[in-house]
């Protein structure tokens, strides 16, 4: 897959990995991430591409009756079925391990699941090339991956051959221009990634704006505010809420009060969905969702 997409994996499967730099061997923090990294490379060499494009989504997502098993394994995903109608916002959300992460990166590829199918526009994605799949979707994670090279190169990589005055437009749409501005060389300042001279809420502003400009129908977001204060993910709400309009959008989230409007929430436990709905219908339910719900609620209010 091209450049766009290997960023579309890594965005993913980066987490703890905060520096991209020159080389991989550099990028990463920590044991656990490097390993993450290098089965995402490993994965990508089983994966057998197909031959299908397609221009661009309607943005229908499904999955039917798909189990996943990774190779010690662990299963985990069981039956998991669901679709995403285009244009619509679906939450997954459970305990630490049930399974949220697996079903992203399923969607991608980068891994294939063990039974069932996903389609995208009613098309298996197995039939799809890696790159046409790839170019359907857009991520943003909590993590953003800032590369070696100007402001406005980073925003770039969104899309090849972008002109600069889209990747303008994609960072007011993002509200990023302002911050922007105050740089030194503005969208010409150089991005150094070791010396973190981003925070946080920048760094997610910069992701924002590359999605906006990759103009993929479906988004993932997965917790992109779970580290910011406030006060910076009240500014990165408004821009996510923009990117995810007329969107395909699944979020994962910890904090449930970022999905109180989402049209589906599907609650997972131990790689199944066990309840499903909007927040109202899961709360009259009184199961997992509402004792989620009960706790986080406490935890704030405590």
């Amino acid at each position: 897959a091209d450049f766009t997409g290997l960023l579309t994996g890594l965005g993913i499967v980066a987490g703890p990995a905060r520096r991209l730099g020159g080389t991989f061997a550099t990028a990463v923090q920590g044991r656990a991430a490097l390993d993450r990294v290098f089965m995402l490379f490993d994965v990508e060499n089983t994966i057998v591409d197909g031959a299908r494009t397609i221009p661009r989504a309607i943005g229908q997502v499904r999955f039917e009756a798909v189990s996943f098993a990774y190779p010690d394994g662990h299963r985990a995903l069981e039956q998991v079925d669901f679709t995403v109608e285009p244009g619509m916002k679906t939450a997954l959300v459970g305990r630490s391990g049930a399974g949220k992460s697996t079903v992203f990166n399923l969607l991608p590829r980068l891994y294939d699941p063990t039974e069932g199918r996903i389609l995208i526009d009613g098309i298996d994605i197995r039939d799809l090339t890696l790159a046409s799949l790839r170019d359907q979707i857009a991520v943003v994670s909590q993590e953003s991956i800032l590369l070696s090279g100007t402001v406005a190169e980073n925003i770039g990589f969104g899309r090849r051959g972008a002109e600069r005055a889209e990747i303008e437009a994609a960072a007011q749409a993002a509200a990023a221009d302002e911050f922007i501005a105050a740089l030194p060389r503005g969208y010409d300042t150089r991005i150094v990634p070791s010396e973190q001279s981003f925070s946080g809420g920048e760094r997610q502003r910069l992701s924002i704006a590359r999605a906006i400009l990759r103009d993929a129908p479906i988004l993932l977001l997965d917790e992109p505010t779970s580290a910011l204060d406030a006060e910076s993910e009240a500014q990165i709400r408004l821009g996510l809420d923009r990117l995810a309009r007329g969107r395909t959008t699944l979020v994962i989230a910890h904090r449930l009060a970022t999905v109180l409007d989402s049209d589906l929430i599907l609650v997972m436990d131990r790689g199944r969905i066990v309840e499903r709905g909007s927040h109202a219908e899961l709360m009259a339910l009184e199961g997992l969702y509402s004792e989620l719900y009960a706790l986080q609620f406490a935890g704030a209010a405590g």
